[in-house]
Protein backbone atom coordinates (compact mmCIF):
# COMPACT_ATOMS: atom_id res chain seq x y z
CA UNK A 1 0.00 0.00 0.00
CA UNK A 2 1.61 3.52 -1.02
CA UNK A 3 2.58 6.24 1.77
CA UNK A 4 0.89 9.71 1.61
CA UNK A 5 4.03 12.07 1.94
CA UNK A 6 3.86 15.84 2.01
CA UNK A 7 7.41 17.40 0.52
CA UNK A 8 8.10 21.18 0.24
CA UNK A 9 11.34 22.01 -1.91
CA UNK A 10 12.69 25.44 -2.79
CA UNK A 11 12.39 26.90 -6.65
CA UNK A 12 15.91 26.42 -8.14
CA UNK A 13 17.20 24.19 -5.06
CA UNK A 14 19.43 20.70 -5.42
CA UNK A 15 18.44 17.69 -3.50
CA UNK A 16 18.74 14.23 -3.05
CA UNK A 17 15.20 12.91 -1.88
CA UNK A 18 16.20 9.31 -0.35
CA UNK A 19 14.38 5.93 0.15
CA UNK A 20 14.85 2.89 2.15
CA UNK A 21 12.69 0.12 1.27
CA UNK A 22 12.65 -2.32 4.06
CA UNK A 23 9.79 -5.41 4.47
CA UNK A 24 7.57 -5.71 7.53
CA UNK A 25 10.45 -6.68 9.81
CA UNK A 26 12.36 -3.63 8.76
CA UNK A 27 14.47 -5.65 6.74
CA UNK A 28 16.13 -4.08 4.04
CA UNK A 29 14.65 -5.10 0.18
CA UNK A 30 17.28 -5.79 -2.26
CA UNK A 31 15.92 -3.49 -5.24
CA UNK A 32 18.85 -4.99 -7.94
CA UNK A 33 17.55 -4.17 -11.22
CA UNK A 34 14.30 -2.09 -9.84
CA UNK A 35 13.52 1.26 -11.50
CA UNK A 36 11.91 4.29 -9.66
CA UNK A 37 9.98 6.93 -11.48
CA UNK A 38 8.97 10.48 -9.32
CA UNK A 39 6.23 12.56 -11.54
CA UNK A 40 5.26 16.06 -10.19
CA UNK A 41 1.94 17.23 -12.19
CA UNK A 42 0.26 20.82 -12.36
CA UNK A 43 -2.95 18.82 -12.23
CA UNK A 44 -3.32 15.01 -11.65
CA UNK A 45 -5.24 14.59 -14.81
CA UNK A 46 -2.16 15.90 -17.17
CA UNK A 47 -0.36 13.05 -18.85
CA UNK A 48 3.26 12.41 -17.86
CA UNK A 49 4.51 13.94 -21.05
CA UNK A 50 2.95 17.75 -19.59
CA UNK A 51 4.31 16.75 -16.00
CA UNK A 52 5.90 19.63 -13.98
CA UNK A 53 9.25 17.53 -14.07
CA UNK A 54 9.63 13.59 -14.14
CA UNK A 55 12.68 11.67 -12.84
CA UNK A 56 13.94 8.00 -13.57
CA UNK A 57 16.58 6.43 -11.77
CA UNK A 58 18.06 3.01 -11.77
CA UNK A 59 18.80 1.17 -8.24
CA UNK A 60 22.50 1.81 -8.54
CA UNK A 61 23.60 2.77 -5.15
CA UNK A 62 23.34 0.49 -1.89
CA UNK A 63 20.81 -1.34 -3.56
CA UNK A 64 21.37 -5.13 -1.58
CA UNK A 65 20.29 -2.42 1.33
CA UNK A 66 17.47 -1.08 -0.28
CA UNK A 67 18.14 2.23 -0.79
CA UNK A 68 17.44 4.27 -3.43
CA UNK A 69 18.38 8.61 -4.14
CA UNK A 70 16.51 10.60 -6.46
CA UNK A 71 18.39 13.50 -7.15
CA UNK A 72 15.49 16.71 -7.97
CA UNK A 73 18.56 18.78 -9.78
CA UNK A 74 17.68 22.85 -9.29
CA UNK A 75 16.89 22.88 -13.13
CA UNK A 76 13.70 20.53 -12.14
CA UNK A 77 12.22 23.45 -10.63
CA UNK A 78 13.72 26.60 -12.03
CA UNK A 79 11.71 29.15 -12.91
CA UNK A 80 7.99 27.06 -12.40
CA UNK A 81 5.00 28.81 -10.27
CA UNK A 82 5.04 28.18 -6.60
CA UNK A 83 1.83 25.87 -5.66
CA UNK A 84 1.20 22.91 -4.37
CA UNK A 85 0.83 19.83 -6.96
CA UNK A 86 0.45 15.99 -6.75
CA UNK A 87 3.16 13.66 -7.05
CA UNK A 88 4.09 10.10 -7.10
CA UNK A 89 7.35 7.93 -6.97
CA UNK A 90 6.44 4.26 -8.47
CA UNK A 91 8.85 1.31 -8.74
CA UNK A 92 8.89 -1.43 -11.26
CA UNK A 93 10.92 -4.14 -10.14
CA UNK A 94 12.98 -6.81 -11.80
CA UNK A 95 10.16 -9.21 -12.44
CA UNK A 96 8.26 -6.09 -14.33
CA UNK A 97 5.91 -5.69 -11.52
CA UNK A 98 4.63 -1.47 -10.78
CA UNK A 99 3.59 -0.29 -7.63
CA UNK A 100 2.78 3.04 -6.44
CA UNK A 101 5.30 3.56 -3.28
CA UNK A 102 4.48 7.09 -1.99
CA UNK A 103 1.97 9.93 -3.14
CA UNK A 104 1.06 13.16 -2.07
CA UNK A 105 1.09 16.87 -2.40
CA UNK A 106 4.52 18.67 -3.39
CA UNK A 107 4.96 22.06 -2.16
CA UNK A 108 7.13 24.38 -4.43
CA UNK A 109 8.06 27.40 -2.82
CA UNK A 110 9.05 30.51 -4.89
CA UNK A 111 12.99 31.73 -4.60
CA UNK A 112 14.11 34.61 -3.53
CA UNK A 113 17.91 34.62 -4.47
CA UNK A 114 18.45 34.89 -8.21
CA UNK A 115 20.90 31.44 -9.21
CA UNK A 116 24.08 31.60 -8.06
CA UNK A 117 26.64 30.76 -10.28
Amino acid sequence: MATYQYLEFNEGDDFTYKLTLTDSDSVPIDITGYTFYMTVKKKISNSDADALFKITVSATQSPTLGIINIPIDRTDTLNKTAGIYPYDIKYKDGSSEIKTLIYGDFKLIQGVTDLVS
